[in-house]
């Protein structure tokens, strides 16, 4: 059957979703059926085990649109008791409160030394003249939410306003790991100018990230409010799969109203969706030396290096003023 010709925002049927019993309170991973862009993280509110039925917790667009579920939809089942059946996998029980765990090598699980991610930030700041150098940061986690909307929770979470602008925030000699983002990055544009200038990523080691490696972006207003960024002899790696928001924040590296943007000699590889996004609103970009490889492993609609915005603010956000040069991009799907 055409997959666009029954497409549901709330509904997903599945003769698969008859054989585990009643997955009510579960999580699923879909993936949209017409497009494969788009992937959407819900709390299952209502399963109809006889006809392989299940209803999600919040509505699922294709990038806003169109309803997204259908036949051609892949999915992936989370957090059912039902489903604990192979050693290394848990399952958090919300209404008893209880962890439970198939161990691997078998055992008490009891006896495990086990670590729960529980704090949303590392290290919060808006000031200027900060230099976080020679720090590991591991283990933060999302207000973990997939019955509504995400955070803007990361390891390094850097903020900056207009009174008085931002300047030199370095992230240096780092190793950030285990997180909901790595390094997200705001600035406050609604006075229409810039509010933070100088940051530096250098030497730094993003992985085994849910979101974005690196966010970087001017809100609320269409002006830029970042300018002068340089990533430089970076690794990311493993980021972007466990995204609670969506396909668009599933990406190595995100830019958004930036300009003077030096992404320089890193590595990047193993993304599900863009390696990098230079996006709407960025001008003066220089992208060169840079190693990306294995990555847009689960979407389509991507790029290595994508730029990207609106189409209908194309002539006024369109990325300007862009040299992409001695790049090595391989292995890509």
């Amino acid at each position: 059957e055409e997959p666009s010709s029954q497409m549901s925002a709330h509904y997903l049927s599945s003769p698969f979703l008859q054989q585990w019993g009643d997955l009510t309170g579960a999580r699923v991973w879909i993936k949209d059926g017409v497009s494969g862009h788009d992937t959407y993280s819900r709390g299952i509110v209502g399963h109809w085990l006889d006809e392989g039925t299940i209803e999600v917790s919040q509505e699922c667009h294709i990038s806003g649109g169109d309803d997204g579920l259908g036949p051609a939809s892949k999915f992936v089942l989370e957090n059912a008791l039902t489903l604990l059946d192979q050693e290394g996998e848990w399952v958090f029980d919300e209404g008893s409160s209880r962890l439970y765990v198939w161990p691997v090598g078998g055992g008490d699980p009891a006896g495990l030394d086990l670590e729960i991610a529980r704090r949303k930030r590392g290290i919060a700041t808006a000031a200027s003249d900060v230099l976080i150098d020679g720090l590991t940061l591991r283990g933060f986690n999302y207000s973990q939410d997939y019955w509504g909307s995400g955070t803007r929770d990361a390891a390094v979470s850097l903020r900056g306003g207009p009174d008085p602008v931002t300047t030199s925030l370095v992230v240096r000699n780092c190793v950030i790991e285990h997180a909901a983002r790595g390094i997200d990055l705001v600035a406050d544009s609604s006075e229409g100018a810039v509010t933070i200038d100088g940051v530096t990523v250098v030497d730094t080691t993003i992985r085994h990230v849910d979101g974005h490696g690196i966010n970087v972006q001017s809100w609320p207003v269409e002006a830029i409010g970042v300018s002068g960024i340089t990533v430089e002899r970076c690794l990311l790696e493993d980021v972007g799969f466990r995204n609670p928001e969506g396909t668009n924040s599933m990406t190595g590296a995100s830019f958004s109203r930036v300009r003077g943007l030096r992404f320089l000699d890193n590595e990047v590889r193993t993304t599900p969706h863009n390696a990098v996004g230079v996006n709407y609103g960025c001008e003066d970009v220089l992208i060169k030396g840079n190693h990306i490889h294995h990555c847009g492993l689960n979407s389509a609609d991507n790029g290595c290096v994508k730029f990207w915005n609106n189409d209908d603010t194309f002539d006024r956000d369109a990325p300007r003023s862009i040299l992409a040069t001695e790049n090595l991009i391989h292995d890509s799907m």
